[in-house]
């Protein structure tokens, strides 16, 4: 069993961070949806998938039928008559209490007991959606249920509600004191390690991994991954199976630093790239989505510090990930990206571009850096974190902010 303390770069605060383990939904949600004036704070603010009003009425013949309409409600995209983010706002709480009134409404029709712990499972998700847009009584009413479900005779119930406490202690583990550090470790170990392999226990060691990730040392990462993937591959079941090859990724990931790393693939004109153009370069790997508010956040510093440094041997390739050709093809001509971009016409709108899916990059954007050597510096390369790196490799650059200021 894995025993380390793990620290944080400085960097990194704790809603950058919140929004790099879940921008890369919003790159779904947002890939087909031009939404005018919306700031990248409802990003921030959301935690799950995206809500719609549904004004059908259903009579609930089943609990199949009902679960339908609340997957409806949480998963419909927004109209484009919406286009401020007060607008988007009020529009998502409207559904999502929409789709727990619908939830509510099930509580008279008998069930099995995978139904119950599916209603159980979209309940909390739908009262912490709420609770993440200012529902001031979402919060006391999910404490409350996972409460009273942690007591439940039923011990797949009760580990439902054990996933939420967990994913939530996950979520604020560099909050914590190294000994409640090891507290949360060792419970989170014994929770997805000591039960058989299944999806609550896949949240919880990706919501630990999301964090563990993040540190200045990934060792740990790479070894809970790996345990994670040798766990879940001890399983017949496909879903299973899926879910260790994801964890392997991670744990090839989080290896990187120090070791080569290779860039093939077409670019997005359709033409083979070239690796060899890359020789001897400081290379950024940024893996992006015109869906993306960060990526469209950070594309003007980027090329600031292309324009700087690409005649001292430095370069930036782009991976497309959840665009197809036509969507990542107009956000490279509005934001006018000079370096080249690589797109897999087979990954098309997913996040399965042949380099993401080898090291499980689905968070967009996700920024790799490699030295002259041909090895990863880095994992972690945005914001701050990169202008620091790149100060490192080209000593030029520090002199001449200085001069600047």
């Amino acid at each position: 069993m894995l025993k380390i303390v793990f620290t944080t770069r400085n960097v990194l605060s704790n809603e950058s961070l919140k929004s790099e383990i879940t921008s890369h939904l919003f790159s779904y949600h947002f890939m087909n949806f031009q939404m005018k004036n919306v700031l990248p704070l409802v990003m921030l603010i959301l935690c799950h998938s995206f809500a719609s009003s549904d004004e059908i009425e259903l009579d609930f013949q089943s609990i199949a039928q009902g679960l339908a309409k609340v997957q409806s409600q949480m998963t419909a995209q927004p109209t484009e008559d919406i286009a401020t983010q007060a607008d988007y706002i009020a529009f998502l709480k409207a559904n999502y209490s929409e789709a727990e009134k619908t939830i509510d409404s099930l509580a008279g029709f008998p069930a099995t007991l995978d139904e119950q712990k599916e209603i159980l499972r979209k309940k909390v998700a739908v009262l912490e959606n709420l609770h993440a847009l200012g529902d001031a009584t979402a919060g006391p009413r999910l404490n409350e249920i996972i409460k009273e479900r942690l007591e439940s005779p039923e011990p797949s119930i009760a580990r439902i509600a054990r996933r939420f406490v967990l994913v939530s202690h996950a979520g604020q583990f560099f909050n914590l004191e190294p000994v409640k550090q090891e507290k949360v470790l060792t419970n989170i170990q014994d929770y997805v390690l000591k039960n058989p392999p299944c999806e609550d226990g896949a949240a919880v060691a990706s919501a630990l991994l999301n964090q563990l990730m993040q540190a200045t040392n990934l060792t740990g990462a790479e070894e809970f991954s790996q345990e994670v993937a040798h766990h879940f591959a001890t399983s017949s079941d496909e879903k299973m199976q899926e879910f260790s090859v994801k964890f392997e990724g991670i744990a090839k990931r989080a290896s990187l630093p120090g070791k080569t790393f290779e860039i093939n693939g077409q670019t997005i004109s359709g033409g083979p790239f070239d690796p060899g153009s890359l020789k001897e370069k400081v290379v950024l790997v940024d893996f992006w989505s015109s869906g993306c508010p960060h990526c469209h956040d950070e594309a003007p510093h980027l090329k600031t510090l292309y324009a700087q440094l690409q005649s001292k041997g430095f370069e930036i390739i782009g991976v497309a990930l959840y665009d197809t050709r036509e969507s990542a093809k107009n956000y490279l001509e509005e934001k006018a990206i000079p370096w080249p971009v690589l797109f897999d016409e087979t990954a098309a709108g997913t996040n399965q571009h042949p380099i993401a899916k080898q090291y499980a990059i689905t968070a967009v954007p996700t920024a790799i850096l490699i030295g002259r050597d041909g090895k990863v510096i880095s994992i972690q390369a945005r914001g701050p974190e990169l202008e620091r790196l790149l100060q490192e490799q080209f000593p030029e650059m520090l002199s001449n902010s200085g001069e600047q200021n």
